[in-house]
């Protein structure tokens, strides 16, 4: 959610590309929920890092695409995904 605009989401649309769309706009508002609905996990590649992992793309995580935008992409076990697809977080608030 983009925090300036309440109804303004990150979402993939089932290609490597992310982008920053509004719900009001969404034809297929079930669609465009689950499709701007991550997982967070601490600890997945490296510890004290953590991972987001699309909610309808089982493997699949948001990662560096290298040129300085973030993508998405299916699961690769190599070192260069892991680094890509690992974030530090340096201030979370949970109180929602």
């Amino acid at each position: 959610m983009d925090a300036s605009r309440s109804n303004w989401y990150v979402r993939h649309d089932g290609s490597s590309s992310l982008s920053v769309e509004s719900e009001t706009n969404a034809g297929n508002l079930e669609l465009f929920r689950v499709q701007s609905s991550f997982i967070l996990h601490q600890d997945m590649f490296y510890s004290a890092r953590w991972t987001l992992e699309s909610l309808n793309l089982s493997q699949w995580y948001v990662k560096s695409q290298g040129n300085g935008r973030l993508g998405i992409a299916q699961l690769d076990n190599t070192m260069a995904y892991h680094d890509a697809a690992s974030y530090i977080i340096y201030d979370y608030d949970s109180s929602s």
